[in-house]
């Protein structure tokens, strides 16, 4: 019988937080994040509605004008989405750099090596460094600059203290599937060869991409599309409302000829 061995490792964790459910942090703090991304999202939500509602007061205005100045802001959109879509897909760009940046900060300040943390930071970046089969944000050289000490109980509930550099969720999965104390080797060993190589942010980065990405770029595309046909849309109502103008312009001379030959007609009848 084939034995599926991540099947077997997330059982095995999942068995032990709801075993060691005490353990696990009550109070979910990931620091500015959990803040600054809600507050994003609602000021985008706010702005596509305060579009919107402009979009709508200018078509209804008939003013070409206008027409044109939310053609131009149309455009924009579609530009800056463009630009947007380009900076996440790249793993390079500014907006992962600054990213990997703070999450490497808190790594540093909050990370705790011991093996019954409550923080909730360390809980869920050793849960991703299992999974992943990474280590770190950018790799093992985040926690190259001090070293730390790795408390746990032992047996006959003897307390040991040993001095590690990787955190034992860095470990490959080989160390990982003999159990804690090959695990504990591998952490004590410091080699490189041990442990995942990989950062954590560009395995995430590559999970979401695989999965989500197609999605994503779809539903760009569609939004690009559909404000493409709004940009068409208005450049055929300023048309339509130009040349309606003009044509007034040019019916009213006639109007007033034919207003002065009545009038003529009637005072020489009189």
């Amino acid at each position: 019988m084939k034995v599926n061995n991540r099947l077997v490792r997330e059982s095995v964790l999942l068995a032990m937080a709801t075993l060691c459910f005490d353990y696990i942090p009550q109070k979910v703090d990931l620091g500015p994040w959990l803040t600054w991304l809600p507050v994003k999202l609602v000021d985008m939500g706010v702005a596509v509605m305060v579009f919107s509602a402009t979009g709508m007061y200018i078509v209804t205005s008939g003013k070409p004008l206008l027409l044109y100045i939310l053609i131009i802001l149309l455009l924009s959109a579609v530009v800056g989405q463009l630009v947007f879509m380009v900076n996440m897909v790249d793993y390079r760009s500014q907006i992962h750099r600054r990213v990997r940046q703070s999450l490497t900060a808190s790594l540093r300040e909050r990370y705790e090596f011991g093996a019954e943390t409550h923080d909730t930071f360390s809980f869920i970046m050793n849960g991703i460094m299992l999974m992943g089969e990474c280590c770190g944000i950018n790799g093992p050289q985040d926690f190259l600059l001090t070293k730390h000490n790795f408390i746990h109980i032992g047996g006959n509930n003897v307390t040991h203290n040993a001095t590690v550099v990787f955190p034992l969720a860095c470990c490959q999965r080989g160390y990982i599937e003999q159990g804690f104390y090959r695990t504990l080797d591998c952490a004590l060993s410091w080699s490189k060869q041990a442990i995942n190589n990989q950062g954590c942010y560009k395995t995430v980065h590559a999970y979401l991409s695989d999965r989500f990405g197609s999605v994503i770029l779809w539903t760009f595309a569609t939004v690009s599309y559909i404000e493409l046909i709004q940009v068409l849309l208005c450049l055929s109502l300023a048309k339509l409302l130009k040349a309606e103008k003009r044509i007034a312009e040019l019916s009213q001379p006639a109007r007033q000829v034919s207003f002065f030959h009545q009038h003529h007609h009637y005072h020489h009848y009189s």
